[in-house]
């Protein structure tokens, strides 16, 4: 019996599960099928991680020139690693809760409109979290100095901020949850769908120097047509915070429950 489990997503729904499926024949292996070939969680034994691999070409706006079928698409992935559930709210999805730190793979296969049969895999990096840290580092995304949207003080002429009218200043202490706190439609957001495509040291750049991962995007709620650019981005992520902090924030940001970017 294989020691992975197939996870059949038809219209949407979590379908029928079997540990030892047939082989299956398939004509072309696309590496970069799911969208982050390389993921990163986190297991502590307290929280929960989850990640949602997914297949950008099953999406109604795909731009590929054979797109996925959504309703073919089948996981397959060591069930000692994580437990399945269906994530409606991103086409081609499936939200995979970490049962274990360790490193593993996901695979994916599915038919095109076409009617080719495709695969792809991704490599999935489980990080040993521990609770307690992991408790640091939500303090610190909790407290700190509050940091409003709004009132920055205008500036002269050709002296604000990245070319703006006023002088954007956020604290170096400014807690995480002054903007990122899902409280309203303002609130700046963000999800394992996308920060799984990150490391550890991704994210601390982040954090720490303001500075956006190669080839990463950010979605503002402010800048509703277009990403975050990027001196603006950096005035509002470089903070101060310890070692252990660090370490805590990471584990706290792999524990926020996936949605779908909008």
């Amino acid at each position: 019996m294989s020691r992975y489990l197939r996870v059949a997503l038809l219209a949407g729904a979590l379908g029928g599960c079997a540990s030892d499926a047939a082989p299956v024949d398939v004509a072309i292996d696309y590496v970069r099928l799911i969208e982050h070939p390389l993921m990163y969680s986190a297991f502590d034994g307290v929280h929960e991680f989850s990640v949602t691999p997914n297949v950008p070409s099953a999406r109604v706006d795909s731009l590929a020139s054979d797109p996925v079928r959504d309703g073919t698409l089948r996981w397959r992935f060591d069930p000692a690693f994580f437990s399945a559930s269906a994530f409606p709210k991103l086409p081609g999805a499936v939200k995979l809760t970490t049962k274990q730190a360790g490193t593993t793979e996901v695979e994916v296969i599915a038919e095109t409109v076409g009617g080719v049969t495709v695969s792809g895999t991704a490599k999935i990096i489980v990080a040993q979290a521990d609770p307690n840290i992991w408790s640091i580092g939500d303090a610190r995304y909790q407290s700190g100095v509050p940091a409003s949207w709004g009132n920055f003080p205008l500036a002269s002429a050709g002296e604000g901020t990245c070319g703006l009218p006023y002088t954007i200043e956020v604290p170096t202490a400014a807690a995480c949850v002054s903007c990122h706190n899902n409280s309203d439609e303002t609130s700046a957001e963000y999800t394992p769908s996308q920060t799984a495509g990150y490391s550890d040291e991704d994210l601390l750049s982040i954090m720490l120097t303001g500075s956006k991962p190669a080839g990463g995007t950010f979605i503002s709620p402010h800048l509703t047509a277009m990403s975050m650019p990027d001196c603006i981005f950096g005035e509002f992520h470089t903070f101060e915070m310890t070692a252990l902090e660090q370490q805590g924030l990471i584990a706290r940001l792999r524990s926020v429950p996936p949605r779908a970017i909008e």
